[in-house]
């Protein structure tokens, strides 16, 4: 499990990629909502809602912060000391594109600040306005998400102490396979998998479909070990040797058989937790 634990330290099961899209929005949204009411307070008669220093400004810095978050949320092992260098990191580049680009527009249409001293004290404030915007959105996003990560760790813990109901545990499997009902022993199966009305029995040549949901076959399984990984797939959790990443950023768990089974962004953290304890065990 060594090798799992190695590909554990990148891994990113808390925030899908809409709902960082949808953060990353909001971000530009409340930032460029603020600015404007900022510049109608300082000067109403001159309020224009599309300036344009502070449409691209703010959008500009909206890309950086969504680059950032984005870096974040890939490199969620990572340490938090590590986490506020690329925070910072991403906030000195954003800080030098905006002002480069502010300083642009101020001095190519603003007949106002005709000159680079009297642009520059302009756009060093509304730095560093933005700059607080930028750790404080980074600051929110980082406690979400250990909240997050702390809640899957009261569950695995609630899961692990909390005495289980008294359940059949079921010796064999009668299964359908061929047009014949075949007898699949529990030991055999590696892993479940929904089809419909149905489960199909992963267990090399000896499988078979029944007529069951994957709620009830996790009741029956799990005290024989199985853990749920996906919304469609339960696993025996003693037949995972490997996790691996896909290029997409889902995981997937390698068995004993060499099959490869998806793990949902659901139960992440879960199968990351129990690869991690199996290798400090080991250690």
């Amino acid at each position: 499990m060594s090798r799992a634990a190695d590909i554990l330290s990148g891994t990113h099961a808390g925030w899908s990629r809409r709902a960082t899209l949808a953060f990353v929005a909001l971000f530009w949204l409340v930032t460029f909502l603020l600015f404007s009411l900022r510049a109608v307070l300082l000067d109403p008669a001159a309020f224009d809602l599309v300036q344009a220093n502070r449409l691209v400004s703010t959008t500009l810095g909206a890309f950086f912060f969504g680059l950032a978050i984005a870096r974040l949320v890939r490199r969620e092992g990572d340490s938090l000391a590590r986490q506020a260098r690329l925070i910072l990191a991403w906030a000195v580049a954003a800080a030098g594109a905006i002002a480069a680009t502010r300083l642009a527009i101020d001095l190519a249409y603003d007949p106002q600040a005709p000159t680079l001293a009297a642009a520059l004290p302009a756009t060093l404030r509304w730095l560093l306005v933005w700059l607080g915007y930028f750790f404080a959105w980074s600051g929110a996003y980082l406690l979400l998400r250990y909240d997050r990560a702390l809640a899957a760790q009261r569950a695995l813990l609630s899961a692990r102490t909390a005495p289980s109901p008294p359940v059949p545990e079921p010796e064999t499997f009668w299964a359908e396979r061929n047009r014949q009902r075949v007898r699949v022993p529990v030991e055999r199966i590696e892993w479940v998998e929904a089809e419909g009305d149905y489960i199909r029995l992963h267990a090399g040549d000896a499988g078979g479909t029944i007529r069951m949901t994957l709620s009830a076959a996790a009741r029956l399984l799990g005290p024989h070990g199985f853990i749920r990984v996906h919304r469609s797939v339960l696993c025996r959790r003693g037949a995972i040797v490997a996790l691996e990443r896909t290029r997409s950023g889902t995981l997937r768990a390698e068995l004993e058989n060499g099959d490869k089974i998806p793990v949902g962004r659901r139960f992440a953290s879960l199968v990351t937790g129990l690869a991690r304890s199996a290798a400090a065990a080991a250690e």
